[in-house]
């Protein structure tokens, strides 16, 4: 063949469009087309008051059932509000509605890692030095399909309701725990949420009048589709956010009572940390449905 009468020109937009519209067209031959059109676009904005538009995103659902999040912007003097989880929960509302089975994207390490951490997204890759002396995360949420674990959905009253469910554990980062004693204060409230729930019942010997032996059993009668149920089927999933305050930690426990979640407040005793002194360290919320802790928490960062 010779080469030499090819030319390499500028592309102009027509040419970009001819050259996707050629490569969809080759992918489709190998792998069947699951969606109505090859490619269905979820855009969302967000406008104040005086109609300007203050939050975004941006994302493409493609020939499989995949969507792919391109763009999810929040004005700066507008974070905090919870636009971003607002956006981001439109969007996968409706591409589940369009038969979404996944959802993937990337983010910089200076940018929403976190965010999408604590919105279920899951890192399946890392591209070092990108840019240099940064990351650049890949993540992915599956939504339906064989493998899913963490993602059932009903569709009650034509709504459908999120099903994922997690515990929460805040902690006080002020009080500059050394990591040993912050992962014990945490199992103290992850456990002791669930002896909450239990039933603890004495174990009577035959030979006895009185449950005197310090055997006990505990029982925690689970319902079948609840939330402490989808829990223990999806992996006891936890995650770990702070507060820099006993306030903002009473107020959190306070608002999860309000919304009548499982909460435990912790108290350590001072032995090994604090002079001594009874010290509020962290609470534990759930299990219960992510919709319903994010409610409470959704603002706090990961720790």
């Amino acid at each position: 063949m010779n080469v030499d009468k090819y030319v390499i020109i500028e592309s102009k937009a027509e040419d970009e469009e001819l050259i996707v519209k050629g490569l969809v067209r080759y992918n489709l031959t190998q792998v069947p087309l699951k969606q109505q059109k090859e490619f269905i676009c979820i855009n969302r904005t967000v406008k104040n008051e005086n109609g300007d538009i203050i939050a975004g995103i941006l994302s493409r659902m493609y020939c499989w059932n995949c969507l792919y999040i391109d763009t999810l912007w929040v004005k700066e003097e507008y974070r905090g509000e919870r636009l971003g989880s607002k956006l981001l929960k439109e969007v996968e509302k409706t591409a589940m509605e369009q038969g979404c089975e996944l959802i993937h994207l990337d983010t910089f390490d200076f940018q929403a890692k976190g965010f999408y951490l604590k919105h279920g997204y899951d890192i399946f890759g890392i591209l070092e030095q990108c840019p240099e002396g940064h990351k650049r995360y890949f993540m992915k949420k599956i939504m339906s399909g064989a493998n899913v674990r963490c993602q059932a959905r009903d569709k009650i009253g034509g709504l459908f309701m999120d099903r994922r469910t997690k515990q929460i554990i805040v902690m006080r980062k002020d009080l500059q725990m050394t990591k040993g004693k912050m992962i014990a204060q945490g199992s103290h409230a992850s456990v002791g949420m669930l002896l909450e729930m239990m039933e603890i019942n004495n174990v009577i010997n035959e030979n006895q009048d009185t449950a005197s032996t310090g055997e006990y059993t505990l029982t925690l009668r689970v319902q079948d589709g609840s939330a402490i149920d989808n829990w223990f089927k999806e992996g006891f999933k936890k995650v770990c956010v702070y507060v820099n305050s006993e306030e903002e930690l009473i107020d959190i426990y306070n608002k999860a009572q309000e919304k009548g979640l499982p909460v435990i407040m912790i108290e350590d005793a001072g032995v090994t940390m604090f002079k001594g002194v009874p010290t509020k360290t962290c609470i534990a919320i759930g299990p219960a449905w992510d919709k319903d802790i994010d409610e409470v928490t959704g603002e706090l960062k990961l720790l």
